[in-house]
């Protein structure tokens, strides 16, 4: 998916570079989710962060408002959206 999202050749991409789509692709949902939840709400959004299958910041019990699984070639994205009240 980076390599296209690039216009990059099969193993030139490196680690970070895909990264940094993952991270970019987080802020398309992001900003497209949270457009539909609340159209005239304005939002305080931090960057991106690849995680694993942790939830920092977030309650243990805590239940994403939104989440997308992408199939890929090699496997599978998930990305999962949590909100808290500022403070």
């Amino acid at each position: 998916m980076a390599q296209g999202f690039l216009g990059i050749e099969a193993g030139a991409i490196s680690e970070s570079q895909v990264a940094e789509v993952v991270r970019e692709l987080a802020n398309m949902v992001s900003g497209s989710v949270l457009s539909r939840l609340e159209p005239e709400g304005c939002f305080e959004l931090a960057a991106p962060n690849i995680i694993g299958t942790a939830q920092p910041g977030a309650a243990a019990d805590a239940q994403p408002v939104a989440a997308c699984r992408l199939n890929l070639d090699d496997g599978f994205a998930s990305i999962s959206l949590y909100m808290r009240d500022a403070t």
